[in-house]
């Protein structure tokens, strides 16, 4: 990785190895110095930045800054990057760029010391790998749903990819997809391509990438040997005001292809790709030089974030896609039997979205011994203990029947007709009941 792409994938490399080449802040901050800073500042925007016209308004503004004595009374190297920032997002809100001081690796820039470019490979490497290149967590969830959680995008080397194919191993017999990339701030665009082959059968155009200099990368995806198997698949993507960059290509990609359903929160808006520029005197400068335009739209997420399909807050999102999935599953299916059991958990998830009130009278009604069962409440929540003292909290669904905590059962309430609760049945995903007797 010679070019940190994105700016959230870099920064984070710096919050785990910064103290691999970090200098100890000695320089004197002069007004010469200052100067020198602002003058090089403004070249490499308006040689680089994305808008020629913006690094133009760019470089006045800090330069009228520091002739108006904006920066005279600036004595630590850190504040006068984090005022540079702050005076360059006043011309125009760039969530990559970043200008900041580390003399360490600016001087490592200037140099291209082969030494500190392996060190800071290898460090980055290592912090990935702790992290399994971005893939904490692949489940199957009730109805034969795969989840898979992706928190950054990483270099598709040999050891990432393996990480891939074994995901998407695990999840190839699942009927439909749900993939998590909430609060992901990016990555690389080459992964991004890499995992999206897996759901088109023939290589599709993702996205272009373009520069000043009429330079253009195109993303286009290379099927895979599990293409067959989920391109066939609904796909679903949860995202939020925390997705940035290349999670928000992600996203926006198959969004714009139909080819996933987006559900959460507008994304963050970052749709430019980043180089680390050596300034000067210890600053450097992440500069966004290059800008995605979908092939579909035409367009990119930059201001605008992604937009989801179906909107749902943050923490509701997950349960939002599976009811989106069981509704679809119940649609589709032909079997009566699949149509009962996916019918059961969409209940329990509804009881999930919509909670049913209930209240302390109603839930104290219910408690007691039923055949050796008994039902206790605590703080204003049923438990249910068996014969073997194992204990289990209860979620109402309705005012008398209630669902397990891990969903594997539900328990209803009988009543006589005086309204004295007499008995609780189990009912079990099959259909099968078993009741059991109140005792006095």
């Amino acid at each position: 990785m010679n070019q940190i792409k994105w700016l959230f994938i870099y920064m984070l490399f710096f919050t785990g190895s910064r103290t691999a080449f970090a200098q100890k802040q000695i320089m004197g901050l002069t007004q010469a110095v200052k100067a020198e800073v602002v003058d090089n500042l403004s070249s490499i925007l308006i040689k680089k930045y994305i808008y020629l016209d913006t690094a133009i308004k760019m470089s006045n503004r800090i330069k009228e800054q520091l002739k108006n004595g904006a920066y005279s009374t600036i004595a630590n190297p850190d504040d006068f990057a984090r005022i540079l920032n702050a005076d360059l997002q006043t011309v125009y809100n760039d969530l990559h760029m970043r200008i900041y001081y580390d003399a360490g690796f600016e001087k490592a820039l200037q140099t291209k010391s082969y030494m500190e470019s392996v060190t800071r490979r290898m460090n980055f490497l290592q912090l990935a790998k702790q992290k399994n290149y971005g893939f904490p967590d692949a489940r199957i969830l009730d109805g034969n749903i795969g989840y898979v959680s992706i928190t950054q995008f990483y270099d598709p080397n040999e050891e990432s990819k393996e990480v891939v194919k074994n995901v998407f191993n695990f999840l190839k017999n699942v009927n439909s997809l749900i993939i998590d990339v909430r609060e992901n701030p990016g990555g690389e665009p080459d992964m991004v391509k890499y995992i999206c082959s897996y759901f088109f059968k023939e290589k599709t155009h993702l996205n272009d990438s373009y520069d000043r200099h009429a330079s253009t990368n195109q993303y286009w995806t290379n099927p895979t040997a599990s293409s067959p198997i989920f391109a066939l698949i609904p796909v679903y993507i949860l995202v939020n005001n925390h997705t940035y960059s290349a999670a928000e290509e992600f996203a926006y990609d198959l969004q714009s292809l139909r080819r996933a359903t987006v559900i959460g929160q507008t994304t963050g808006g970052a749709a430019h790709w980043v180089s680390s520029n050596s300034i000067s005197n210890g600053f450097i400068g992440n500069i966004p030089f290059r800008k995605a335009i979908n092939p579909v739209t035409g367009k990119n997420w930059e201001k605008t974030g992604v937009r989801p399909d179906v909107n749902s807050d943050e923490k509701d999102a997950l349960n939002t896609a599976l009811a989106i999935v069981y509704d679809y599953q119940i649609s589709v299916s032909k079997d009566s039997a699949v149509i009962k059991l996916i019918k059961w958990f969409r209940v329990i998830l509804n009881s999930k979205l919509h909670p049913f009130k209930t209240n302390a009278a109603l839930l104290k009604a219910y408690t007691g011994n039923y055949d050796g069962r008994l039902i206790t409440l605590k703080k204003e929540q049923l438990y249910f203990t068996d014969t073997n003292g194992y204990s289990i909290g209860l979620i109402p669904i309705s005012a008398t029947a209630f669902t397990f905590t891990n969903n594997d059962r539900q328990l209803e309430f009988k009543k006589a007709h005086n309204g004295k609760v007499t008995a609780l049945n189990f009912i079990y995903q099959d259909g099968k009941i078993e009741k059991f007797t109140r005792l006095k």
